[in-house]
């Protein structure tokens, strides 16, 4: 084929998550001279930087209005956007395949790739995994985002996909000099010299944020000076805040919202943190590590697979005293922390650069044809 291949990406919206940046970051990266990409997000625009980022790389984008729950207009409009686009391929995110695969059979969307950014039980509700059984036999090539999402893509659908993909980012984007760090922290009214924690992520179930508050209260960080910047937000901020203030950690740990600062606030932190219950693989952790902080974490997911001895550590089972209790053996080391940020930097270099995900998709691209 001698023209550029068209590629729809489809999202249900441009917010703040890992599978949203995943969208803007392929839109922006994938090679231009071989890729013609184009992005809809289902539901209307909701003011996020990702959408400013699109408009300012100039990428098409359209956004289809779509209503809270099911909203069966997805279908009719969806068909006039790829009749419009003419896509060679489509490839959906969380739970647009629902709207996008009965299409398929319509000859509107003849390729479908469609990535899981979730452990398979976590990423659909029930009817959403009943329709991937039947497309993931049928003509709709599922990519997971890392061995531990493959793994459980067989366990739900009884199949193995034949790509591993795992998340990149932009790692030279989280390089931060010395002075940002300095202004940062000053900015925050946190001294040079305290130990500071920080967590990127949304307050939800998943999350398990209440165990990361409770993990640095046992670390004893609080009482030498220490720490704990939380930025995002989310269902459980206000059961968060009370267990803040039930701990008595009162302005040790700082709720800071979503955030488009994340790679100065990184530079200001000595650790970074996060104690979901489950993962795919966290976009927010490789950050961190392009950031060259060194990661703690339950050992959950695609996380053994991103953070290596050499990087971080990752705490078996789920208990908050043993987040703790490793969150005080990373501060107490004086090598300690200088030697894993080193590894961090390395390895997101080596293994996370956007460059080495978006050379992955061309590939699917192209091989789906």
């Amino acid at each position: 084929m001698s023209r550029r291949l068209r590629i729809v990406e489809i999202t249900p919206t441009l917010g703040v998550g890992g599978a949203e940046r995943v969208v803007v970051h392929l839109a922006r990266h994938l090679d231009r001279a071989q890729f013609e990409v184009s992005v809809v997000s289902l539901y209307d625009r909701l003011g996020t930087h990702l959408e400013r980022e699109l408009d300012a790389e100039g990428v098409p984008t359209a956004y289809l209005g779509k209503a809270r729950g099911f909203d069966a207009r997805m279908y009719s409009r969806l068909w006039s956007t790829f009749r419009r686009l003419k896509p060679d391929v489509v490839h959906t995110h969380n739970n647009s395949l629902r709207y996008v695969y009965p299409l398929r059979v319509l000859g509107a969307a003849p390729r479908i790739v469609h990535t899981v950014h979730n452990l398979a039980e976590h990423e659909v509700d029930a009817p959403g995994r009943l329709l991937q059984r039947v497309a993931f036999r049928y003509g709709v090539e599922p990519v997971a985002i890392g061995e531990a999402v493959a793994t459980s893509i067989q366990r739900l659908y009884g199949l193995r996909p034949r790509w591993s993909i795992p998340n990149g980012i932009p790692v030279e984007h989280y390089r931060r000099s010395g002075d940002v760090r300095e202004r940062t922290r000053d900015a925050l009214s946190i001294s040079p010299d305290a130990r500071v924690v920080i967590s990127v992520a949304r307050f939800s179930r998943q999350k398990n944020t209440q165990a990361l508050i409770e993990a640095f209260a046992s670390s004893g960080l609080p009482a030498k000076g220490g720490h704990l910047l939380l930025v995002g937000d989310g269902a459980e901020r206000s059961a968060l805040e009370l267990a803040v203030q039930r701990l008595g950690l009162g302005p040790k740990v700082r709720f800071l919202g979503v955030r488009s600062d994340v790679p100065d606030l990184l530079a200001a932190a000595d650790i970074f943190a996060i104690s979901s219950s489950w993962e795919g693989n966290p976009l927010s952790v490789l950050e961190a590590m392009s950031a060259g902080l060194p990661v703690l974490a339950f050992s959950v997911g695609c996380l053994p697979e991103l953070v290596t001895a050499d990087c971080g550590i990752l705490v078996p089972g789920s208990s908050s005293e043993g987040l703790g209790a490793a969150l005080k053996r990373m501060v107490e080391s004086p090598s300690m922390l200088p030697t894993l940020a080193a590894g961090a930097l390395r390895r997101a270099h080596e293994h996370f650069d956007v460059r080495v995900m978006s050379a992955a998709y061309e590939r699917v691209f192209r091989e789906s044809l």
